[in-house]
């Protein structure tokens, strides 16, 4: 009668079970120690990239105070300019209702209100349009009487915008000044009289009027051109003497 296998001697059955090592279960043991040692250096590589993520952090983080920085200047330099345009606008009333020494003519007296009248008004148009008068240049136009100052603004097709001036202004002479406001530049047209009158030392003019306010209401850049406007047939008729004149 055949033996059941498991009838067999309890011996014989251990002596046929082989070591664990004989099977590589240990170098399997020892493979699989590797391999959490290599897990554990993924670990310690992960732990590797944390300066990686903080260099992130700290990019982020310039950005930011970057965008801040930028924010925060162009905060102060809106207010600055709506500061800059108030005092100009105070520094111009100002102006317009000082008395001016050493002036008892009434009528120079009432030469110079127009003029600071004219001189507002043209303020007060160009901002009720919108526009920034501080940021422009500021051109004058001076020559003698009946240079043409007037006629070559006008003629010049540099671009009025509509509605800021009247474009016959000045059409039977300049009284004292005019406004032209272009897309570039806000021309003043003075009356020839006023940079060639005769005053008598110490004594208030026009002229000096009319410097003093650029002064006041643009301090650090009063005009940023001067245009000297002559006829050219004065070059041949006149003599040498009123030519340097």
């Amino acid at each position: 009668m055949p033996r059941s296998p498991c009838a067999l001697p309890c011996s014989r059955s251990f002596n046929t079970i082989k070591p664990i090592n004989e099977y590589g279960t240990g170098r399997q043991n020892t493979g699989l120690g590797k391999m959490g040692a290599r897990d554990l250096g993924i670990g310690r590589r992960g732990g590797a990239l944390g300066p990686a993520h903080y260099g992130v952090y700290v990019s982020l983080s310039i950005l930011l105070l970057l965008s801040l920085c930028t924010g925060g200047y162009l905060l102060w330099r809106a207010w600055k300019q709506k500061r800059e345009k108030q005092q100009f606008s105070n520094a111009l009333q100002q102006e317009n209702t000082a008395v001016p020494r050493g002036l008892s003519d009434p009528n120079k007296r009432a030469k110079l209100d127009d003029l600071r009248r004219r001189f507002e008004e043209g303020v007060k148009v160009y901002e009720s349009r919108g526009k920034d008068l501080y940021k422009l240049p500021w051109h004058v136009f001076v020559g003698e009487p009946g240079s043409g100052k007037t006629e070559a603004i006008r003629r010049s097709n540099i671009g009025f915008p509509p509605g800021l001036q009247d474009e016959f202004q000045g059409a039977g002479g300049t009284i004292n000044m005019h406004w032209w406001f272009t897309n570039h530049a806000v021309l003043l047209d003075t009356a020839g009289r006023m940079m060639f009158e005769e005053v008598k030392s110490g004594d208030s003019s026009e002229w000096r009027e009319f410097l003093r306010l650029l002064r006041k209401t643009r301090a650090h850049c009063p005009i940023n051109g001067l245009f000297l406007v002559f006829p050219v047939d004065s070059l041949i008729k006149d003599s040498a003497d009123k030519i340097a004149q």
